[in-house]
């Protein structure tokens, strides 16, 4: 785990908990609101439903339990106005005089609205209304509720603000407290990367030792089966720590001094060339497709050990007589360069694919010590982290017979795009 990896898990962390918090306030928010409004909506129909039952009136003789449920302003503070139709649909009675912002003919006309509406309870504006059969004909009650819908509105625009100003505080503090949870993980692998590469350094000299000792051994006595061993063992040990190097080196920020403006064509063009000869002398078919005047501001060492990397191992597992092939082109309006590495790989069908890029790890394990196929399973993963490092991936997929490596790199056009 490199430093842009751990930033972009602390974003997600970041994301994941921010949204949470979002969606946990707009559940209680809305909860809060819907319950609000429910509640508002019975009582005004519970009013109405007075009113209605007294014929639009409020007697003074009127029920003290039933009006308890009520403010005990409600018979002088409730705007209302009520129409009255007779059984042949006529007017009989308009009363507005618990309201001056209505006239009869107002009255008349909002009550019609009402009526065409076939609905028993209702709202126009500011007024809820109710529509009912009396015994005489039809009775529409309409209740101004402003002070009602006003205090809703305030409630659910309360609500909004401090979801809001939750949101801001929620990413203020996960963003401060997320940095210092990142930072133990951050120091841990400076510490990993800084033992790996003072390893490496301190075994770099016992096996300059043992190499010289067995050259020594090998100008007196001659070359034997087990000097032979020692050296090819040497060989390998040398080559692990200079991997295990690579390794840690390509998880570091690139080093902009390294950088210049590549042909990156030519660069996987020579490389791929390179292998040519192996290939033909193990009889297999090498196949090379690049697009032409492909340039980029890279590490042209770093493209080149990617394009090695995965050449030689499609070389070591291709099948006997088999084709391997190299292509370069560029994708999505030449924004990503586009690496395909493949090769014939019969007996690829039942492989576990999501493993090839951890360290160490090898499909075949009979194969771990294998003198053709030799090596320590962390080819891939320095591909891996070549390709993180210019903002890429890699992917391995098998189908017909053929598995193919494919890199995608973000193309960086000059110096000012780093």
């Amino acid at each position: 785990m490199n430093p842009r990896t751990i930033q972009k898990l602390r974003r997600k962390f970041i994301l994941i908990a921010t949204s949470t918090y979002f969606f946990v306030m707009v559940f209680i928010g809305g909860c809060i609101n819907i319950s609000n409004y429910g509640l508002t909506r019975t009582q005004i129909y519970k009013i109405l439903d007075f009113l209605v039952e007294y014929n639009g009136t409020v007697p003074d003789s009127a029920s003290k339990d039933y009006l308890n449920d009520f403010s005990p302003e409600f018979t002088h503070s409730a705007r209302y106005f009520t129409v009255s139709y007779s059984s042949d649909g006529d007017v009989d009675v308009t009363s507005t005089s618990h309201t001056a912002e209505v006239s009869d003919d107002e009255a008349e006309s909002y009550a019609q609205r009402a009526i065409r509406r076939g609905k028993q309870y209702g709202r126009m504006g500011d007024y809820y209304y109710e529509v009912a059969d009396t015994d005489d004909g039809q009775l529409v009650v309409f209740l101004n509720c402003l002070t009602q819908i006003t205090q809703n509105k305030k409630i659910m625009h309360m609500t909004v603000l401090i979801c809001l100003a939750g949101l801001v505080i929620t990413v203020i503090l996960v963003n401060i407290f997320s940095g210092r949870v990142v930072q133990p993980e951050i120091e841990n692998m400076r510490r990993q990367k800084q033992f790996i590469t003072n390893a490496g350094h301190e075994l770099k000299t016992p096996l300059a030792v043992i190499r010289a000792n067995t050259e020594v051994e090998e100008m007196i006595n001659g070359e034997n089966e087990w000097t032979q061993s020692t050296m090819r063992q040497v060989d390998r040990m040398d080559h692990l720590v200079q991997n295990l190097i690579t390794i840690s080196r390509a998880e570091e920020n690139e080093d902009s001094s390294m950088l210049a403006i590549v042909d990156i064509s030519k660069a996987v063009g020579s490389v791929a060339e390179s292998c040519r000869e192996t290939a033909d002398r193990e009889q297999k078919t090498l196949i090379i497709h690049l697009q032409p005047g492909i340039h980029a501001f890279v590490n042209e060492s770093r493209i080149r050990q990617l394009v090695s990397i995965l050449t030689d191992n499609a070389l070591k597992y291709c099948d006997d007589k088999g084709t391997i092939s190299i292509c370069l082109d560029t994708v999505r309006h030449g924004r990503l360069l586009r690496l395909v590495v493949s090769n014939s790989f019969a007996d690829g069908k039942n492989v576990d694919y999501s493993r090839f890029f951890d360290r160490f790890y090898r499909e075949d394990e009979s194969h771990a010590q294998d003198s053709e196929k030799g090596g320590y399973g962390i080819g891939l993963s320095i591909a891996e982290s070549i390709c993180r490092q210019y903002r890429g991936s890699i992917d391995v997929s098998w189908k017909d017979g053929v598995i193919s490596f494919t890199c995608l790199l973000h193309l960086i056009k000059g110096p000012a795009a780093v």
